[in-house]
């Protein structure tokens, strides 16, 4: 008895697929079986221009796409870009940043840290919000410096900066300053 060559094999439990046989055993790679045309078999000739026509027109209709869509590419990008910069802006406020910095504070936290539980007082010190531009690449941009009371689990309390920017991948930063002339209070 002779052992099959690795290949495509009718899968015997779903007809409509083929099973790969790789030389030793049957593996879990399945495929859909190519269908055998049915019906008359027609001339070689038969259709063949309008075939050549057709694949014609689909080659010369990709290019026209895709040479369309090459010199639209960097508009569209910018278009992109500039509206997800624009996204990026939307809903932010120091009320935010401030929720965003305690958030980000309980992911960084380490096993035993106490825990930040909220930024009160929240003020604006300086908001870019309305005119700020996209940055160019590498660059970032200000939005917002905001200052409040950070609380922690134990009752502590000290000042805090909170310095708002993006970046030219539209990542938004928060830089902290604790005032540490504050001694804070618990």
């Amino acid at each position: 008895m002779t052992t099959p060559i690795p290949g495509w094999y009718p899968d015997p439990q779903r007809p409509d697929q083929v099973r790969w046989f790789d030389g030793a055993s049957w593996t879990a790679h399945v495929r859909q079986a190519r269908r055998a045309a049915t019906g008359p078999t027609k001339p070689p000739w038969s259709g063949g221009k309008i075939a050549l026509v057709s694949v014609g027109s689909a080659v010369a209709a990709g290019v026209v796409v895709v040479g369309a869509g090459l010199l639209a590419a960097p508009r569209v990008v910018a278009m992109w870009d500039d509206e997800l910069f624009d996204e990026s802006l939307r809903g932010q406020s120091c009320a935010q940043v401030a929720v965003d910095e305690v958030r980000l504070a309980a992911e960084d936290a380490a096993p035993g840290d106490v825990a930040l539980v909220a930024i009160d007082q929240v003020r604006t010190v300086e908001d870019h919000l309305a005119t700020a531009t996209r940055p160019s690449d590498g660059a970032e941009t200000h939005l917002l410096t905001c200052e409040g009371m950070a609380r922690w689990a134990d009752g502590f309390q000290r000042p805090v900066r909170l310095v708002l920017t993006i970046d030219s991948d539209n990542q938004t930063w928060i830089d902290n300053t604790w005032d540490e002339s504050s001694t804070g209070s618990a």
